[in-house]
């Protein structure tokens, strides 16, 4: 009884449909495609870059100990060939040989971890200016983001219009002042004062003219000196005669 319901069921179950000749071509082409590698941050580049500086270091330090060794190995040869053990000798020369091809290998690796080395170092110095000038640039569009040139029209019109408008109000607040100047009956009033005055000096001026003067003279007098000590000798005179009627 069990088979007979397994076998219908298996018959019931529903098969999946066919793939088209399409759908079959783009699964093929999405399974076959590489994925695209995840991008390198600032932070990912040092430690890149870093890698590769320890690495041509250690390749620096391998070198400086197979060349310590090449010497040995040469003098190890030349004392074995002067002894006569020349097998000895022929298995040191081949691993000096063996010793230079690893120092040709670690020389070639050296020039490509180098080339490696200032290629990332640009990009990622060539990618720290690129963020630079795109965040100044960002900044840039964001301060003139309101500036346009019908902006800038309608701000200078505006200014013009400030300026009329002030004028006009202190040629308002002069009005007064510039009407006083020119009434017409001060202006009489002015113009009969400065005839007046004019009036004035010229009869000064001739009443002067016809009055004689003495003119005063530029040397000092002495006259009056003279006068003077001619008093004080007869009032010497007079006391000496005064003097002499009383002695008597």
């Amino acid at each position: 009884m069990m088979k007979y319901l397994r076998f219908f069921t298996k018959q019931a179950a529903p098969q999946a449909a066919p793939q088209t000749a399409s759908q079959a071509a783009s699964q093929a082409a999405s399974q076959a495609a590489p994925q695209a590698a995840p991008q390198a941050t600032g932070e990912d580049n040092i430690k890149i870059i870093l890698s590769l500086r320890e690495q041509i270091e250690l390749l620096e330090k391998r070198k400086e100990i197979i060349k310590s060794k090449q010497e040995n190995i040469t003098e190890n040869a030349k004392i074995k060939a002067k002894n006569g053990d020349k097998k000895g000798a022929i298995v040191l020369l081949n691993q000096r040989k063996k010793n230079e091809t690893e120092l040709d290998s670690i020389t070639s690796s050296q020039v490509l971890l180098e080339n490696q080395l200032f290629t990332l170092e640009s990009a990622a110095m060539n990618k720290e200016t690129f963020d630079v000038l795109r965040v100044g640039n960002n900044a840039i569009k964001q301060i003139n983001k309101g500036i346009t040139a019908d902006v800038i029209d309608e701000i200078m019109d505006d200014i013009q219009e400030t300026q009329d408008t002030s004028q006009q109000i202190q040629n308002m607040l002069n009005a007064p002042l510039q009407t006083i100047y020119e009434d017409a009956d001060l202006l009489a009033e002015l113009a009969e004062l400065n005839d007046a005055s004019s009036n004035h000096s010229t009869s000064t001026s001739t009443f002067t003219s016809l009055i004689d003067l003495p003119s005063v003279p530029n040397t000092n007098p002495r006259v009056a000196v003279k006068v003077d000590e001619e008093n004080d000798e007869i009032m010497t005179e007079l006391r000496e005669l005064e003097k002499g009627m009383l002695v008597n």
